[in-house]
């Protein structure tokens, strides 16, 4: 999986596009429930709410099909830094 973020760079007097950042992401690494415990899992949420990955615990593809609802998610997806807990995703 591949995400992507413009990079820009700003001076005085103007912004300016300066290229595109792009990370690749093991999905593997996001399936490990490792300290995790039973019911725990992670996976990724667009600021749009729409999952990204498949959520691990999910008997179904959950990628690009479900919605994020909780609104610590939410917050978080859209860039807040906070913390809490979900009970569902």
């Amino acid at each position: 999986m591949f995400i992507a973020q413009p990079v820009y760079l700003s001076d005085y007097n103007e912004t300016a596009f300066k290229g595109v950042m792009v990370l690749r992401v093991d999905v593997n690494l996001l399936a490990s429930r490792e300290s995790l415990g039973q019911t725990g899992q992670s996976f990724l949420v667009g600021s749009d709410g729409l999952v990204r990955s498949n959520k691990p615990l999910s008997a179904c593809k959950t990628a690009l099909a479900d919605k994020a609802t909780s609104p610590i998610i939410l917050d978080a997806a859209r860039g807040s830094e906070d913390f809490g807990l979900s009970q569902a995703g």
